[in-house]
């Protein structure tokens, strides 16, 4: 919704939180078996944020281009082995 997505702006400023919420979905698209279920989604989604902010803050801030996520990283290995 606007008002959690909102939040999560607020709380992560230093990220692009939608981009982020993308990675999140395709991760969980990637990795059924470890696919998190409804009950523990925003805690999910939270510490990827956190995780992402933290990135962005010892990169000095979002001038610099961000670090892989870990959903490219999965699609990397994917297409590396041929599991795409």
């Amino acid at each position: 919704t606007e008002k959690l997505l909102a939040r999560y702006r607020g709380s992560y400023p230093g990220i692009d939180v939608e981009q982020a919420l993308r990675d999140i979905r395709e991760w969980n698209l990637a990795n059924p078996r470890k696919r998190k279920t409804p009950a523990g989604i925003e805690s999910h989604i939270t510490g990827w944020l956190a995780l992402e902010q933290n990135k962005a803050g010892r990169a000095g801030g979002t001038t610099v281009a961000p670090a892989p996520s870990r959903q490219e990283d999965a699609i990397a290995r994917a297409r590396r082995f041929g599991n795409e």
